[in-house]
C-alpha cells in the first residue's frame, strides 16, 4: 500500500471550517497554533442589515481582545480613492453595501500565535451597482506582541451569517 505524500512547504492546511447563521459574532477559537506561522483566512459573510461594516478582532483563550491595539492602513476604491489609517479596537474589513452585494474576502496573517507583532493584509472587490466596481486593500497590524489563538468577526449593526475557513501555511 502506498504511503500518502506529505504536503510540501508552503502548502495550505485547513485548521478550521465553519458555517454560521444569523449571529451577532462569529468566534473561532484554537485556529492558530504552533504548527504554522502564517495563515490564510477566507470569509464569505452576509450581513443581516444593509450597509453593515464587517469588523475583525483577535482572540486569546476564548476572550476577544477589545483593546486599542489594532493598526490599519486602508485604501478604498469606489469612484474615488479614500485612504484611512489609525489605531482602533478592531480591523474594519469592508462595507458590505447591502445584503445583496457582499463579496468573499481573504486575509493573510503572519505570526498571530507567536509572541510577536501580528501583521497581515487583505484585498476585496465588490460591485455595489451594475456600473460600479469598488474594492478595498489594507495592511493590518497589532501594537502588542500577544499570542492569539482565535479570531472574531462581527457587523457594525445587526447579525451576520456565512462561512469561514482558516488555513495554515506549512512551514
Amino acid at each position: 500500500m502506498a504511503r500518502p505524500r506529505e504536503a510540501s512547504k508552503g502548502a495550505l492546511i485547513l485548521t478550521n471550517s465553519s458555517s454560521h447563521s444569523s449571529t451577532s459574532a462569529i468566534n473561532i477559537d484554537n485556529c492558530f497554533n504552533t504548527n504554522y506561522n502564517n495563515y490564510k483566512i477566507s470569509f464569505n459573510i452576509v450581513p443581516g442589515t444593509s450597509d453593515a461594516l464587517i469588523y475583525v478582532r483577535l482572540r486569546t483563550g476564548g476572550t476577544t481582545n477589545t483593546s486599542s491595539n489594532y493598526n490599519q492602513y486602508r485604501v478604498n476604491y469606489s469612484g474615488s480613492v479614500t485612504v484611512s489609517r489609525g489605531q482602533t479596537t478592531f480591523w474594519n474589513l469592508y462595507d458590505t453595501r447591502g445584503v445583496d452585494n457582499f463579496s468573499p474576502l481573504t486575509i493573510e496573517l503572519q505570526n498571530p500565535f507567536n509572541t510577536l507583532y501580528t501583521s497581515g493584509y487583505y484585498e476585496n472587490v465588490y460591485a455595489p451597482e451594475v456600473s460600479t466596481l469598488s474594492g478595498n486593500h489594507a495592511i493590518l497590524g497589532t501594537s502588542v506582541t500577544t499570542s492569539y489563538d482565535g479570531i472574531s468577526l462581527y457587523a457594525s449593526t445587526g447579525n451576520i451569517s456565512g462561512t469561514v475557513q482558516v488555513y495554515g501555511y506549512r512551514k
